[in-house]
C-alpha cells in the first residue's frame, strides 16, 4: 500500500487542505462581478451614452434655433419700423389694419424695462404684474426665462417712473422720472 502524505493524514476528512485552499483560489477569482450585473452595469453605461448623444443634439437644435430666431427677431423689427416710417410720410390711403398688424408685434426686439414702461404709459390706472404680462405677450415680448412675472418685476424694479403699490401689488407710471435707476 503507498504511503499517504502527511498534509493527507492531517486534514479533516481525509482530503490535502493544500488542494481545498487551491480550490477557494479559484472561486475567490470567479466571485468578480455576475454576468447579469456586468451586463446591469453595461446596459446602463449604453443608456447614459445615448441620453448624453440625444441632449447634445438638443442643445445644438436649441442653439440653432436661438440663432435662427434672432435674425427673424431683427427682420421684423426693421420691417416693421420701415412700415411706421412709411406710413408716417405717406399721404396716401394707407391699408386700414395697420394699427392692429404693427401692435401684435410692437414689442419683438425690445428690452424689457422699455416694453414694460410703455405698458404703463399706455394705461391710466396701475396694473397688477399679470397684466403687463398679458399685454406684452400680446405684443410678442420674448421672455428670457420660464419665469416672466419676476422678469417683469425686476425691471419694474430698475424703473425711476414705475411706482409699485405694495398694498394690492399694482403698478404705475409716474410721470417726470423717466430715467432708469441704473443711469442715475
Amino acid at each position: 500500500m503507498p504511503k499517504e502524505s502527511p498534509a493527507k493524514e492531517n486534514a479533516v476528512g481525509g482530503e490535502d487542505p493544500r488542494r481545498n485552499q487551491y480550490a477557494l483560489m479559484s472561486l475567490d477569482k470567479l466571485r468578480g462581478p455576475s454576468v447579469e450585473r456586468m451586463g446591469f452595469v453595461d446596459g446602463l453605461l449604453k443608456e447614459l451614452m445615448a441620453q448624453t448623444k440625444h441632449h447634445i443634439s438638443l442643445v445644438q437644435q436649441l442653439a440653432e434655433l436661438q440663432a435662427r430666431t434672432a435674425i427673424s427677431e431683427r427682420s421684423l423689427c426693421l420691417t416693421r419700423d420701415h412700415l411706421l416710417s412709411t406710413l408716417e410720410s405717406t399721404k396716401e390711403d394707407v391699408p386700414l389694419n395697420w394699427r392692429e398688424a404693427t401692435s401684435r408685434v410692437r414689442f419683438v426686439g425690445a428690452r424689457l424695462g422699455d416694453a414694460a414702461m410703455e405698458v404703463l404709459r399706455s394705461h391710466t390706472h396701475p396694473l397688477t404684474v399679470e397684466a403687463v404680462e398679458a399685454a406684452l405677450n400680446e405684443g410678442q415680448f420674448r421672455f428670457r426665462t420660464g419665469h416672466p412675472k419676476r422678469e417683469i418685476h425686476a425691471a419694474l424694479l430698475r424703473q425711476r417712473a414705475a411706482q409699485r403699490n405694495a398694498e394690492d401689488d399694482t403698478w404705475e407710471y409716474v410721470p417726470g422720472k423717466e430715467v432708469s435707476k441704473r443711469a442715475g
